[in-house]
């Protein structure tokens, strides 16, 4: 009984309850720019066309990059990047969902199921269904990275969870090999699956390889509800 029954905290519990732990947008790197990412109304809608004068006109904005993902807005800080963001006007394509409701996926899920067969007689037995909705991940640190990336090499921070699946993505979404990428896999402030995915951190990435400056690249809440990943919704027909 040396460790059964004995207490084992976790080592960082006080820095992360005092606030003293560092997230990836926690991080001091040199200049690195604050940015976010004007996203479409849909699931994978395309930019088609957008016009971004007046945000470029307003106070500490730095850039505005065209993403596969939407619209990125590099500022001096946060509040004028979103400030920013909200000033650009987008023409969106359509995305690959649009226009099926939950109906459409319920009924698509209950179609896939084979009927029961008839149970033999005498045998007892209950007969059940049961629906899970689609589920955000929401963790309470949003989705964030940091990169730095030159002509030649990339460096990013980011909570991963898959950090050799990421640092292949970001060399893709660059044009680089993966050895040119350092990843650096910093705290991730929850996760849940979440962070198996790592669109933040290539974002950031583009963002930095257009601008060739260094950015800081935040995902809001709302982006996060409505442009993250979820738990797949599913349909279950039981007999017991």
């Amino acid at each position: 009984y040396r460790l059964i029954g004995t207490a084992t905290p976790r080592i960082d519990a006080r820095s992360i309850v005092t606030g003293a732990a560092e997230y990836a947008l926690d991080l001091d790197v040199t200049d690195a720019l604050p940015t976010v990412v004007l996203r479409p109304p849909t699931l994978k809608g395309k930019v088609k066309t957008y016009e971004a004068s007046a945000a470029l006109q307003m106070p500490g904005v730095v850039a505005v990059t065209e993403l596969p993902s939407g619209v990125a807005v590099t500022a001096k800080t946060f509040d004028q990047a979103l400030k920013a963001r909200s000033a650009i006007s987008v023409s969106w394509g359509s995305g690959p969902v649009d226009g099926v409701s939950d109906a459409d996926v319920e009924a698509r899920l209950e179609g896939a199921i084979p009927p029961m067969t008839p149970a033999l007689p005498p045998t007892q037995h209950v007969d059940a269904t049961f629906s899970f909705a689609f589920v955000n991940h929401a963790p309470m640190e949003v989705g964030s990275a940091v990169a730095d990336v030159r002509s030649d090499s990339a460096k990013v921070w980011t909570a991963s969870k898959s950090p050799t699946g990421a640092q292949s993505a970001i060399a893709d979404a660059l044009g680089m090999s993966a050895d040119q990428v350092t990843l650096h896999v910093t705290r991730g402030g929850g996760s849940f699956g979440r962070r198996l995915y790592h669109e933040p951190a290539v974002e950031a990435a583009r963002v930095s390889q257009a601008i060739k400056r260094p950015v800081k690249l935040m995902w809001t809440r709302n982006d996060d509800m409505r442009h993250g990943r979820v738990r797949p919704r599913s349909h279950h027909r039981l007999r017991a």
